[in-house]
C-alpha cells in the first residue's frame, strides 16, 4: 500500500503537458486560458528570444498551477499574433466574454 501511495504522490507532483491535458478532455476555462497566456507573455518578455512563441506541446502546468515553457518557435508576424493564435487554440467561446473574443481576433489580425 505504501508503494502505491508513493507512486501516486510522485505522479501527482509532475508537470502535465497542456496538449496532453486538452487531449485527455480537460479543457481550460476562459480565466485559466487568460492566466496561461499571461504567463507565456511574461516568459517571452524576459526571454532572450521574445519572438519564440511556444506551441501547446511546449507548455506544461506544474502541480502548483504555474506554467513551465520549454522552447518555442519564431513567429514571423510577431509574438502578439503568436499569443493570439495560442489563445484561439485554448479558448472555448461558450461562456467566454465577447470582449475577450474580440481582443483575441483583433490581436490575431495584426
Amino acid at each position: 500500500m505504501e508503494a502505491t501511495l508513493s507512486s501516486a504522490a510522485t505522479a501527482g507532483s509532475r508537470p502535465i503537458g497542456l496538449s496532453d491535458a486538452l487531449a485527455a478532455g480537460a479543457p481550460l476555462s476562459w480565466t485559466e486560458t487568460v492566466a496561461v497566456i499571461r504567463d507565456v507573455a511574461m516568459h517571452l518578455h524576459w526571454s532572450p528570444s521574445p519572438n519564440n512563441v511556444p506551441t501547446l506541446s511546449q507548455i506544461s502546468i506544474l502541480p502548483n498551477g504555474s506554467v513551465q515553457i520549454a522552447g518555442g518557435r519564431p513567429y514571423p508576424a510577431g509574438p502578439v499574433v503568436g499569443l493570439a493564435n495560442l489563445m484561439e487554440q485554448l479558448l472555448d467561446s461558450t461562456g467566454c466574454p465577447q470582449q475577450l473574443l474580440d481582443v483575441q481576433k483583433q490581436a490575431g489580425a495584426n
